[in-house]
């Protein structure tokens, strides 16, 4: 921790509560930052917000509506950059088969030939599904939750997060043998997912600025997407067992399919996206105080 680090929270620790408010407003504000509130709609009735939980060593701190909206706008960026708005794909899908069709019969004067026919028939399992991401900015469409925050011994903050979307799931399967329809059913449900968040920050003043910025340096350690719980809420009627196969199938596109293309380099990508808006991440100490202190 260089002196520039220590400077800055060694004049936080003058109040202690007004320290402990403005380390927590900075723990936000470092993820926050990404997305600027003009650039999201965010339901502005406090009511309609949840309040983000922060959770540390000494006690369980509840962010107010301002901030907890915040936290909000920079989960909502974080969901709309890296989860697709919709995502459809088909598997088999059209497949058919050629198969022999009978015979043709030519005159050639007093010779006859004769010639194969074939036709192509509907053949095979075929499958298509469309994922599609539920509005983020429904309050009840999205929550996040700081897991932990903790200052580690070299200055920087280890932020843990859970980010919880849904996503609405229809998925049609039907099997053909050579040309016959077997059965076509179809589904239609949800799903909740969370995004995992480890992320390391880092602190330090601009000097630069009167009164000076203080600089947050956030670098996302790990990242990754899970598929929490699958809802089906119509599936269409048979009077068989193989209803409840589409149900499993799309289990299997979550977890085989769609999530692991999303999770592809994600903490890289999130990465990327934080460097590309670094010069928004930053907070004026004395602004933020002047604030906060004022309204005592």
């Amino acid at each position: 921790m260089d002196m520039d680090d220590t400077n800055a929270f060694n004049m936080l620790s003058m109040n202690r509560r007004v320290a402990t408010q403005f380390i927590n407003h900075l723990i936000l504000f470092s993820a926050v930052s990404t997305v600027s509130a003009q650039e999201t709609a965010i339901p502005s009735p406090a009511a309609q917000t949840p309040a983000a939980n922060l959770a540390s060593s000494n006690s369980q701190l509840t962010l107010p509506p301002e901030e907890a909206r915040e936290s909000m706008q920079w989960a909502i960026y974080l969901i709309q950059q890296n989860l697709p708005a919709k995502y459809e794909k088909s598997k088999n899908w059209g497949d058919t088969k050629r198969v022999y069709a009978g015979v043709d019969i030519d005159r050639d004067g007093l010779k006859l030939k004769t010639h194969r026919r074939w036709r192509e028939v509907r053949h095979g399992k075929w499958l298509k599904y469309s994922i599609d991401l539920k509005d983020p900015t429904l309050p009840q469409n999205l929550t996040i939750d700081v897991v932990r925050a903790e200052m580690q011994d070299n200055g920087r903050l280890r932020l843990e997060l859970m980010i919880h979307s849904h996503v609405d799931i229809d998925a049609r399967q039907e099997r053909w043998n050579l040309g016959m329809q077997l059965y076509s059913l179809s589904m239609r449900g949800h799903a909740k997912l969370r995004m995992n968040l480890i992320a390391d920050i880092g602190f330090h003043f601009d000097y630069t600025r009167v009164p000076p910025d203080v600089r947050i340096d956030p670098l996302v350690e790990s990242a990754d997407i899970q598929l929490v719980d699958l809802e089906v809420d119509k599936i269409s009627k048979l009077g068989s067992d193989i209803a409840g196969e589409i149900g499993d199938v799309v289990e299997r596109i979550l977890k085989d399919d769609y999530l692991p293309k999303q999770n592809a380099k994600l903490a890289d990508k999130l990465n990327t996206q934080i460097n590309r808006r670094r010069d928004k991440l930053r907070i004026s100490a004395s602004d933020w105080l002047t604030s906060r202190i004022g309204t005592r």
